[in-house]
């Protein structure tokens, strides 16, 4: 609510200030709040704790967003981008084993099952996702599973994340375009 507040008072701001593109992309921030929290309804019939990983890609630029479900209700969303010209599954690999290998080696003092979900929702089946899974439940220390949906509510929470994903990566290039003719970001 807080959020949506706010990006609604920055909308009206910008359009007062007669900086439409500005307010364009508040309001499609706005939107893509209002669509999550009525998606989150959706998603809160399972309790259990889920990272749902996506990816939205241009060329080489590519956009991953992880969605952290937390007894059935999302509870944080990060993105990441990065330039790459592997293939997605190399790139998802590579990343759930950079990601959570540190996640874990630095949450080792209180044990990586604090923060370690009970189960990762992926686009895409890595070459080695048995290995995979077998090593986040070694790290986490009870079993995590790695699934790759293809219907029912895990492919609705994907489905959720993909739209972040691709949201993420407009902003993203909308705001460089934006900054490119502001004198605040130059040299």
């Amino acid at each position: 609510d807080e959020l949506s507040r706010e990006l609604d008072e920055r909308m009206q701001r910008a359009a007062g200030d007669f900086e439409y593109e500005l307010a364009a992309m508040y309001r499609d921030q706005l939107r893509a709040v209002e669509s999550v929290r009525e998606k989150q309804r959706v998603v809160s019939v399972r309790r259990i704790d889920q990272d749902v990983v996506a990816s939205y890609r241009e060329g080489q630029r590519v956009e991953l967003v992880l969605l952290m479900v937390r007894q059935g209700h999302v509870t944080d969303s990060r993105s990441f981008s990065l330039e790459s010209e592997l293939p997605d599954e190399e790139i998802v690999a590579g990343f759930l084993n950079q990601y959570y290998g540190r996640l874990a080696d630095v949450n080792g003092q209180s044990g990586p099952s604090d923060v370690l979900p009970d189960e990762i929702v992926l686009p895409v089946r890595p070459d080695a996702i048995s290995g995979l899974g077998d090593w986040l439940s070694e790290r986490r220390g009870r079993k995590m599973t790695v699934v790759v949906p293809k219907h029912g509510p895990r492919r609705r929470l994907l489905e959720l994340a993909l739209d972040n994903a691709a949201h993420a990566f407009r902003e993203k290039q909308r705001a460089s375009v934006l900054n490119v003719g502001d004198p605040r970001t130059s040299s």
